[in-house]
């Protein structure tokens, strides 16, 4: 006995497609300098303050683990760079011979709507997937792709 699930959903529930335009930037706030802002954030001598926050940082555990393990991630990514080269052109000789047999197509399944019938409206077969296992078992989604 197989258990066979029917998922329903109309269209509009799927929610909105998102709008890209081409347009340009477009300022949503426009904040002015202060002065007294300025004296308050901005150090004195940056140079010092910088120098003491990496002598702190670079002392602390945390920092020399995370750097180990970026480093060992770094080294892998670094050799796999080298045994590959991307924009090597590996088959640029070779020349497939396609000629030998002339193209054929052929039908091997066509897929019909179960609750097709007099009065029902007509939908196509929109994605088909597949069980990963190879087994002859399949999900259909049909969708009313125009009023009729």
């Amino acid at each position: 006995m197989e258990i066979y699930y029917q998922y329903v959903r109309l269209r509009r529930q799927f929610g909105r497609h998102a709008k890209f335009t081409d347009g340009g930037a477009e300022m949503l706030a426009d904040i002015r300098p202060n002065a007294d802002h300025a004296a308050a954030c901005v150090p004195k001598n940056p140079a010092t303050t910088v120098a003491q926050y990496r002598k702190k940082v670079e002392k602390d555990e945390e920092f020399v683990r995370t750097l180990a393990a970026l480093g060992a991630a770094v080294e892998g990514l670094i050799k796999q760079n080298n045994s590959v080269d991307i924009y090597e052109e590996y088959f640029a000789d070779y020349a497939a011979d396609h000629s030998a047999e002339p193209p054929t197509a052929a039908t091997v399944t066509v897929f019909r709507d179960p609750k097709a019938g007099p009065g029902a409206p007509r939908r196509a077969a929109s994605c088909v997937s597949w069980h990963p296992d190879g087994a002859a078992k399949a999900v259909v989604a049909y969708s009313i792709l125009g009023r009729s």
